[in-house]
């Protein structure tokens, strides 16, 4: 995960916070430090201030977007700009999420579990093995309400554990049992 903001507390503590939950996160307190960083860093999550001096996040996103490893990352604006305007902006310069500053922490969840939700995605391949059927969604942490909502919103017709135990529990009770096997762990 990357955070971008100019403000660097309001930076570190986000990235802190997102710590605490197990993630690997990475610091950047300019749109073009953003940028430079990803040369060598490829985020699967990106929370980007918009109001920054310089390179603002709205030019910042729309860079990250043309780098082909950089094209489908989940992306979250953090503004304290919260009219239809700014949401309609941010959509438009590619971000997946807009959040008003200071986030909600079921916004940063959700952000969260979409990003599990691509990372799923780009990991199975639904040619070969198709839509989940008989499968859990094994993941160690996250809210699984909110990863199983997002699943069952691109449709994905599968449960969602976070031990192996719960999965195999998951799949018996949907009757699945005979053919479980776990999607992965992602996250």
């Amino acid at each position: 995960m990357l955070v971008v903001d100019d403000n660097q507390d309001a930076a570190n503590s986000l990235a802190m916070l997102l710590r605490l939950e197990g993630h690997e996160v990475r610091v950047a307190f300019s749109g073009m430090a953003a940028l430079e960083m990803t040369k060598t860093y490829t985020p699967d999550v990106v929370f980007m201030d918009i109001g920054m001096p310089g390179m603002d996040g709205y030019e910042a996103a729309r860079r990250m977007r043309e780098q082909p490893g950089l094209r489908n990352l989940v992306m979250a604006a953090l503004t304290g700009w919260g009219q239809q305007e700014d949401r309609r902006r941010t959509a438009e310069a590619g971000f997946n999420y807009h959040l008003v500053k200071p986030p909600e922490p079921k916004a940063l969840d959700d952000v969260l579990a979409e990003n599990i939700i691509h990372a799923l995605m780009a990991y199975w391949d639904v040619s070969e093995h198709g839509n989940f059927e008989g499968h859990t969604i094994l993941h160690p942490t996250g809210d699984l309400e909110t990863i199983g909502s997002l699943a069952a919103a691109k449709g994905i017709d599968a449960p969602v554990a976070t031990d192996p135990v719960e999965a195999v529990v998951a799949a018996a009770a949907r009757q699945r049992i005979g053919t479980f096997a776990p999607v992965g762990i992602v996250g």
